[in-house]
C-alpha cells in the first residue's frame, strides 16, 4: 500500500500515485468551520443588541430635548 497524506486545502475524493482512491475528510476542520460559523453568528447578534441599545438611547436624548424646548 502507498502513501497516503492528507490535503487540508482540498476535500472529497483523491487519487494517490499507487492508484489508490482515498476520500479525505478533515473532522477537526469541520468543527473549526462550525464553531466559526456559531462564532460569527453570536457576534452578529450582540452587533444587532448593541445597535437597539443605541437607537434607544438617540430616542430618549431626543425626547428629552423636545420636553426641555416645551419648558
Amino acid at each position: 500500500m502507498g502513501r497516503v497524506g492528507v490535503d487540508t486545502e482540498r476535500r472529497g475524493w483523491h487519487t494517490h500515485i499507487d492508484g489508490n482512491s482515498v476520500l479525505v475528510v478533515e473532522e477537526e476542520d469541520e468543527e473549526q468551520e462550525e464553531k466559526e460559523e456559531e462564532e460569527e453568528e453570536e457576534e452578529e447578534e450582540e452587533e444587532e443588541e448593541e445597535e437597539e441599545e443605541e437607537e434607544g438611547e438617540e430616542q430618549e436624548e431626543k425626547g428629552e430635548e423636545e420636553e426641555e424646548e416645551k419648558e
